[in-house]
């Protein structure tokens, strides 16, 4: 061997081993935003699942009830309404805050921040707390709720009713 093919051997496993270490950062990273994606759609999907279900109560005859559950696994009920949840939250409330809201039903510290803030607009009557990326209240039209209340969803059988009380549904925690 001459003296110059000892010197480009190495000069290609360093090559080979940066092309293979950036092909393992990229991968890893683009492995982390489809996860971050997937719980997005999740999130998106329980959001248009739960405003579809408050749309449908609508459309019923008032006095109409439908019972829902909040589930990590859709068939685990005998319900026709079931939400299934996103891996990220860990409660939600529902409190109107066109009105004075009771403070003393709110059982998770950043939903009532969050309740404080919207108190003066009134213009959100869902909020969310979450494990980690921060999901924002949300305003449903057509929702009410006479009585605040949250549900834990680290509890089993967490379910609300929705009654058509004529131009609105009113949620309650069954």
């Amino acid at each position: 061997m001459k003296k110059g093919q000892l010197m480009s051997q190495p000069l290609t496993y360093i090559f080979a081993i940066l092309v293979i270490g950036m092909i393992l950062v990229f991968g890893w990273s683009s492995i982390k935003n489809l996860l971050g994606l997937g719980e997005q759609v999740g999130e998106t999907k329980f959001i248009n699942d739960l405003k579809k279900n408050v749309d449908d109560t609508s459309k019923l005859y008032p006095g109409t009830s439908i019972e829902c559950s909040f589930v990590k696994k859709t068939g685990t009920t005998n319900n026709r309404c079931e939400l299934l949840l996103p891996d990220n939250i860990k409660g939600m409330c529902f409190a109107d805050t066109k009105n004075e809201v009771d403070f003393n039903n709110i059982i998770f510290k950043d939903i009532e921040e969050e309740i404080r803030v919207y108190q003066t607009t009134g213009d959100k009557n869902i909020f969310f707390s979450t494990l980690k990326n921060k999901m924002n209240p949300l305003y449903l039209e057509k929702l009410t709720t006479k009585i605040p209340f949250c549900l834990d969803f680290f509890k089993k059988d967490q379910k609300i009713i929705l009654e058509n009380k004529g131009r609105v549904v009113e949620a309650t925690k069954a």
